[in-house]
């Protein structure tokens, strides 16, 4: 089964950005899920995604402003994730620790843990 990517967003984001995403997603084939939800937080709704199971064992999570560049970058980062390991795009938060680089829920893909 291939994952499908999952984004968030709220009303304080332009449906343009949102549209924008959707069509770079439908260019290269690759299934999105848009989840347009107010009164949650980014936090929080990272987690429903990763505890839910139904589609599948990898995660994929992207920020609502977030695009792939090609069909393959995708592929690669799926199967990364299948052989257990943590992948996304390499991020720094320059006003806390810009000498400290993490792979965070930008673009990220992780395998389910099944307990």
């Amino acid at each position: 089964m291939e994952p499908t990517v999952h984004s968030f967003y709220n009303d304080k984001i332009s449906s343009q950005l949102v549209e924008a995403q959707a069509k770079v997603f439908a260019h290269f084939n690759i299934p999105l899920k848009q989840w347009h939800i107010n009164g949650i937080t980014h936090c929080k709704w990272i987690e429903d995604i990763y505890n839910d199971h139904s589609d599948g064992e990898i995660a994929v999570i992207a920020d609502i402003d977030a695009f792939p560049l090609s069909r393959s970058a995708y592929e690669d980062l799926v199967a990364t994730a299948r052989s257990g390991s943590i992948v996304g795009l390499a991020q720094v938060a320059n006003h806390k620790q810009p000498d400290h680089v993490y792979a965070g829920p930008m673009f990220l893909a992780l395998k389910r843990q099944t307990f």
